[in-house]
């Protein structure tokens, strides 16, 4: 069986969370040089992710493929992006 490689991280709220937010810093695997540093919200139930289309544009990224997304009452032929994070939990 092949190693699996898992990864978490933690964050404490003063209450209890609707909304998982994580400031991160994304930036093209093409074009390293150029980064954004944002906010993600995370869903954690999702099987696939979503960005913003100003980050698309903001880094220049490319679509690598397609995919069929299957929303509550619908099918739609979306972009497939890649583009690389790094949690900044540091408070760089």
């Amino acid at each position: 069986m092949p190693d699996q490689r898992h990864e978490a991280f933690f964050i404490e709220y003063p209450n209890i969370a609707s909304e998982l937010f994580t400031e991160v810093i994304l930036f093209n695997p093409a074009e390293t040089d150029t980064h954004i540093k944002t906010f993600a919200l995370w869903d954690t139930g999702a099987t696939i992710s979503s960005i913003a289309p100003w980050v698309v544009k903001k880094l220049c990224l490319e679509p690598i493929d397609s995919v069929i997304i299957e929303g509550v009452n619908s099918l739609e032929k979306c972009d497939l992006i890649l583009v690389h994070y790094v949690e900044n939990n540091r408070g760089d």
